[in-house]
């Protein structure tokens, strides 16, 4: 098999970077980031400066002291001995309607400052939007498009920022930018616009000309760093999927058809969907046209995420993209109109992404890029990636609230290290772009963080393979408070339909596995708790119950019902035997293996420990204030 695999051609090219001898590492240090550059940017608007700075402009002399401080009291009154952060913390917290947030401002050239900064606007806008939301869903509020503040004045169109949005402020002509007067030293207000300001296709410039090189030649100048590339055409005949890369990254080139609908752009959208489609973005649900005013106008340092899976749009979306064939077999669709949402559209500007997640469910998933360019890092599910701090069932996820924090903390950096002891038989990390027309494969449980480099849309589909079977089985039976896509209601429906119609089959069951299934899923279907959960439950998702209500998902026999639905299915049930023997002996092998501990960054060892105080609400507070110590690279 290892014969079919090198048979897979690949135009060579130089490889400037191999190692001299075979036993010595490549040098992977060219691809590290400069946090010295990245950590440029042009002056803030409003003069709010890092706090370092403080040193080199207050600290001369005790007159120049004693001034800043009598003008900063003068500025701040009774907050003057609070830190920028907590008073922002309050704002957020207690400050509930953007005209008293206005007024606030309005006190002095400080609070004018401190509250210009958009995460303040755009977490108002998000509280009130939660709010309004949940009132349409319960019914005291039948507004289809939700617009926060719309009696105080709102305006229901985006106008380029959260504030002006909330304030009704046409274009930014229309507004005072005062400045702070050298009052305000602080990295909690001057990092987001430095981190908005980043430049990742600089930042990233080596990375992208060796990405360019294997793409342009579909070829890997460094296997021990880049994810593999193939033709799809050469890949499929080879039929490697099932002999090897079910379990590892790789990006088939050439993916979608030249009769494919070009989406070179979000407007082209437009040419398929009405401006009025409403899509969701992360915690909000707009009309396309309002995301696309917001997708090129705007100010955040994360901007918002187009992701969503309305089977109604999508369906007018095939025309765009192309369903790779490794993922024609998949076991999910077993569940039919129960299934959990499997496709998705994925839009966002430069410098959107993902933070490091594994994909629902244990599944696999395939990315499709139909426009931009996108980097990846991807971890196998065994290491933790640096930065990121989870439980042992992964249930709980800390991480750095934005990708340009993750970067500008080292921690790209310490990937790096990590692809440095990559070898032929195992990796600890990969990093690789995909262009247009590739399509990436996400194996089951790998860890993934993906950044815009440009303006990209994607589609983005789910799937169970074979291959890994075993690993979805072994999720649903070991992590049932985790189990996501699934509406409960619906289920319980489909699993009483499915048991009346093939009751006569499980009677002379064999296997223990199986049979153990069968009498759980027996006993709950005629348990009259079943009419309770029934009489009790919406259709809301699993995955965004609350903490509470997410303990039904103990009682709900998913994981049995995955296995009958599997052993009733003539084409699916070949393949069930085997792959509960791989789920036994991967249960074993998880109970002994424990993941991997990569070295820590200093920075992010003082920011998640040293900084939190013993009365602080939660374990960990993130904390930009104190930039004291140096990070270690």
């Amino acid at each position: 098999m290892e014969n079919q695999i090198d048979s897979v051609k690949r135009v060579k090219v130089a490889r400037p970077q191999s190692p001299t001898h075979a036993n010595e590492p490549l040098d992977l240090s060219q691809y590290r980031v400069n946090l010295n550059k990245f950590n440029v940017a042009s002056k803030h608007p409003l003069g709010v400066l890092p706090k370092g700075n403080y040193l080199m402009s207050i600290s001369g002399s005790k007159e120049s002291i004693q001034r800043f401080k009598e003008k900063k009291k003068k500025a701040m009154g009774y907050f003057n001995d609070w830190d920028f952060e907590q008073f922002t913390d309050l704002v957020k917290n207690y400050i509930d309607d953007p005209q008293t947030l206005k007024n606030l401002q309005a006190c002095s050239r400080v609070f004018y400052g401190i509250l210009h900064e958009e995460d303040i606007w755009r977490n108002l806008y998000m509280k009130e939007y939660e709010i309004l939301e949940l009132q349409t869903k319960t019914g005291t509020n039948s507004v289809l498009n939700i617009i926060p503040f719309k009696e105080l004045g709102a305006s229901k169109k985006w106008l380029g920022s959260w504030r002006r949005t909330l304030l009704n402020i046409p274009g930014p002509e229309y507004e005072a930018l005062i400045q702070s007067d050298n009052l305000i030293f602080s990295d909690h207000l001057f990092r987001p616009f430095q981190n908005k300001n980043i430049n990742y296709k600089k930042v990233f410039k080596k990375i992208i000309d060796l990405e360019k090189l294997n793409y342009e030649n579909c070829h890997n100048s460094n296997l021990l760093f880049s994810i593999e590339r193939f033709s799809k055409n050469q890949f499929y005949e080879n039929k490697v999927f099932e002999s090897k890369y079910f379990d590892r990254p790789f990006i088939l080139q050439d993916t979608l058809d030249t009769s494919s609908f070009k989406l070179d752009k979000i407007d082209s959208l437009l040419e398929i969907l009405s401006p009025d489609s409403q899509f969701r973005q992360e915690t909000v649900k707009w009309t396309l046209k309002q995301y696309i005013d917001y997708f090129y106008n705007n100010k955040d340092e994360s901007p918002l995420y187009l992701f969503d899976c309305n089977k109604d749009l999508l369906s007018k979306l095939n025309v765009c993209f192309q369903k790779p064939r490794y993922a024609d077999l998949d076991f999910f669709d077993l569940f039919k109109e129960t299934r959990p949402d499997n496709l998705w559209i994925i839009s966002g500007p430069g410098n959107s992404g993902s933070t490091f997640h594994k994909d629902p469910n244990s599944t696999s998933a395939w990315n499709q890029l139909l426009s931009g360019m996108k980097l990846w890092i991807m971890l196998p599910p065994d290491i933790s990636p640096p930065g990121v701090i989870a439980d042992a069932e992964e249930e709980n996820v800390t991480a750095p609230l934005s990708l340009s924090e993750w970067v500008n903390s080292g921690f790209f950096n310490d990937c790096i290290k990590l692809c440095q002891q990559n070898t032929s038989e195992k990796k600890y990390c990969l990093i690789g772009c995909t262009f247009p027309g590739e399509t990436i494969y996400v194996p089951s449980n790998w860890w993934h963080s993906v950044i815009n480099l440009e303006d990209s849309i994607a589609m983005t589909g789910n799937f169970v393979p074979k291959e890994n079977l075993f690993k979805v089985i072994s999720f649903f039976k070991n992590k049932k408070l985790q189990i996501s896509g699934f509406h409960l209601k619906m289920l319980i429906e489909s699993m009483k339909k499915f048991y009346e119609h093939n009751r006569v089959k499980f009677s002379d069951l064999i296997e223990p596995a199986i049979e153990q299934a069968h009498i759980k899923l027996a006993t709950f279907l005629n348990s009259s708790e079943t009419a309770v959960l029934l009489n009790n439950l919406d259709d809301e998702d699993c995955g965004v119950m609350g903490d509470n209500d997410n303990n039904i998902l103990n009682e709900i026999p998913i994981y049995e019902f995955f296995i009958m639905l599997i052993y009733a299915d003539n084409d699916y049930a070949p393949h069930l035997a085997a792959s509960l023997i791989k789920q036994r002996e991967y249960e074993l092998a998880c109970g002994k293996n424990k993941p991997t501990k990569v070295k820590d960054s200093k920075l992010w060892s003082n920011l998640t420990t040293a900084k939190t105080s013993e009365k602080a609400a939660t374990p960990f507070a993130f904390n930009l204030l104190d930039e004291s110590s140096s990070e270690e690279d």
